[in-house]
């Protein structure tokens, strides 16, 4: 459901409030994982395993 489409505002207030704050979490989540992960396998490792995840886009692209 596109916001746009909600016909309340006061309803599109509270859902706009939400997806904004479920997105700020999500992004702070992921910089919170992501030192994490790089203090766990450090930068070397780190570029290894993106490489290996992203090698396959190079053969369906």
């Amino acid at each position: 459901m596109l916001l746009a489409n909600v016909d309340s505002g006061d309803v599109r207030v509270t859902l706009q409030g939400a997806t904004d704050a479920l997105m700020s979490y999500g992004g702070a989540s992921a910089a919170l994982l992501s030192g994490v992960v790089l203090a766990a396998v450090g930068f070397g490792w780190l570029a290894v395993i993106s490489a290996l995840l992203i090698a396959p886009a190079g053969f369906v692209g």
